[in-house]
């Protein structure tokens, strides 16, 4: 169901940003979730169902550090006003590795039968995304989508992920969006925020929040497919 493949990752060149008159869409999260299935409205431009499966956890051990990989599946249908709609299928992978210090004398003392253990070290790394997005529309080709999300922050036009058709290819990077592009020209508020920004051919095509405010902007004019795609890979990374 998923093709893999690798990016490099560096800088991508932004030559046109979004302006301050983006669309931005509102994230409205649900009241009530419901085991592993939530819906959430973006804006006027449609309503999401997001599905997570149960995850599964291997752990290996050598020489004393233990390597943990955790996956799980996700799926998102996005339907837009015009009811045309949009499928996510994808798995995340989240690895780390610990070292545990055991202590079975202490055990063997207080006759517990199980042996004390403490955590000395744990490395936890980025979660990986890969999936495929495709369409009900006229659009034939599904996307491939793969996205490593980071915790640094601050760090601008860092590559952390690629949207492509073959045809077409959509970088997704880090950035905090800085007070000297436009968008930020009316709020404020978004100065230092942190973003992931979708970037085709040195324009930016928008931009999702991941750690405020629950918003998508998007670039204006874009074609309702383009929309449809980037709103759904959005969010599958804000949630």
């Amino acid at each position: 169901m998923i093709s893999t493949f690798s990016f490099a990752q560096g800088n991508v060149t932004v030559y046109e940003g979004l302006p301050s008159d983006s669309e931005k869409l509102e994230l409205i999260l649900p009241k009530i979730y419901w085991f592993s299935k939530s819906k959430i409205t973006v804006g006027n431009f449609g309503e999401a169902t997001i599905k997570e499966g149960i995850s599964s956890t291997e752990t290996t051990r050598k020489k004393g550090v233990s390597y943990s990989e955790t996956k799980q599946k996700i799926s998102i249908i996005l339907k837009g006003s015009d009811n045309k709609s949009c499928y996510l299928e994808a798995r995340t992978v989240q690895k780390d590795e610990f070292v545990i210090k055991s202590d079975p004398i202490f055990n063997r003392i207080l006759d517990l039968g199980i042996e004390s253990e403490e955590i000395l070290r744990m490395d936890i790394f980025p979660k990986t995304y890969l999936g495929k997005i495709s369409t009900d529309t006229n659009d034939p080709k599904p996307w491939d989508f793969i996205l490593t999300t980071v915790e640094q922050d601050f760090i601008s036009n860092l590559e952390v992920g690629i949207l492509t058709t073959g045809d077409r290819t959509i970088y997704v990077i880090q950035t905090t969006l800085d007070p000297l592009r436009k968008i930020n020209e009316n709020s404020e508020g978004l100065t230092n925020t942190l973003f992931y920004e979708f970037i085709e051919n040195g324009i930016s095509l928008g931009a999702v929040t991941y750690d405020s405010e629950n918003a998508i902007w998007l670039k204006p004019g874009l074609d309702k497919t383009t929309k449809l795609i980037l709103c759904t890979a959005m969010l599958s990374i804000a949630y």
